[in-house]
């Protein structure tokens, strides 16, 4: 579902796009590093990640 959202975000001008999900959720961890993640910072329970979408 990611992967096919950024090509939608980029068409739209979105690029990077931020993306969070919990700090326990290591499933949406895999999927945001798979798609390009870069992690920026924790605040709180989210891990927030940076994603280029050009």
């Amino acid at each position: 579902m990611l992967a096919a959202a950024l090509p939608v975000a980029n068409r739209l001008g979105i690029d990077p796009v931020l993306v969070t999900c919990d700090d326990t959720n290591v499933a949406s961890r895999r999927v945001i590093e798979t798609n390009g993640g870069v992690f920026e910072d924790q605040r709180g329970e989210k891990l927030r990640y940076w994603i280029a979408t050009s």
